[in-house]
């Protein structure tokens, strides 16, 4: 029944139907935000799954839920967090699985495309700032997780707060010593190093040098990810901006590629990295194509 339910409210607002009264908007969000609803502990996880996803589509032709209804667009919010630490693992998702935590970060993401910044501003402002002043690693996470996904939506703004974010949230999460942490604050810069351009390219002297620490990691995932990064945030950068770490660099993404123990995506990634290198330095990369 509850699926039937969420199908035809999805279907509706895929419509944009009159039949979805805003007048009625707090009553329909009431309800599937309560007990009955994203809250019951004994509703299946993809039941609560097919209601995400009817946020979703509320969320594109029906603003006006959310708009005039602050609270509860907090609420919903807090509840998407509290899927996000409840994950067993935050960060790596099994795609073959229903996981609300990654639900809750596509959601995350959608919200931040759709509706005005206004709304939604103030809302994830106090909740980044409760999940940084926590301290806890896996709140740390879920924060850096949520800046990810909200980098595409809310690019103009986090462009303004970048100073302050680089100096603040992100260098605390790069110097962390916690591995999930670390690897989270570095996957924040690979979405800072899509969407966020030309600014983000500022932070090169932060960047890089935290990069480069994080490749030394037995973590392998880290290793991956870092290299992975490094791919994207030097693809560009200007000759001046990457001459000077040129020297460490090459020599260290040449031994990932040729030891014997790296996997295939360490290799691969370090090679795109390599290329990124190469377009970046361009007169002054000649050297090190005779080095490697």
């Amino acid at each position: 029944m509850y699926f039937v339910i969420i199908d035809l409210i999805v279907a509706l607002a895929n419509d944009n139907s009159k039949l979805l009264d805003p007048a009625k908007s707090k009553e329909l969000l009431q309800y599937f935000l309560s007990e009955k609803g994203l809250k019951a502990g004994h509703l299946h996880k993809n039941i609560k799954d097919g209601i995400l996803s009817m946020f979703s589509a509320l969320s594109d032709s029906k603003r006006t839920f959310f708009t005039k209804n602050k609270d509860l667009t907090e609420n919903l919010m807090h509840q998407m967090v509290g899927f996000m630490l409840a994950a067993k693992n935050l960060g790596k998702f099994d795609d073959n699985e229903v996981c609300l935590g990654f639900s809750s970060i596509r959601l995350f993401e959608i919200l931040s495309e759709n509706l005005p910044k206004k709304t939604i501003k103030p809302i994830l402002g106090r909740i980044q700032e409760e999940l940084f002043k926590s301290k806890d690693p896996k709140q740390l996470v879920a924060m850096y997780l949520i800046y990810s996904a909200i980098a595409s939506g809310m690019q103009d703004i986090l462009k303004t707060e970048l100073p302050n974010l680089m100096k603040e949230q992100i260098a605390f999460g790069l110097n962390h010593e916690n591995v999930q942490v670390k690897n989270a604050a570095i996957k924040a810069i690979s979405y800072f190093s899509e969407f966020l351009l030309p600014n983000i390219l500022e932070y090169t002297n932060v960047v890089i040098p935290s990069l480069v620490k994080a490749m030394d990691s037995s973590d392998i995932d880290l290793v991956e990810h870092s290299v992975f990064v490094l791919d994207v945030f030097t693809e560009y950068l200007e000759e001046n901006q990457v001459k000077d770490y040129l020297p460490v660099l090459v020599p260290k993404i040449v031994v990932m590629v040729t030891h014997p123990k790296a996997t295939y995506r360490v290799r691969r990634f370090s090679i795109d990295a390599l290329c990124s290198l190469m377009n970046a330095g361009k007169g002054v990369f000649g050297p090190y194509l005779e080095q490697s």
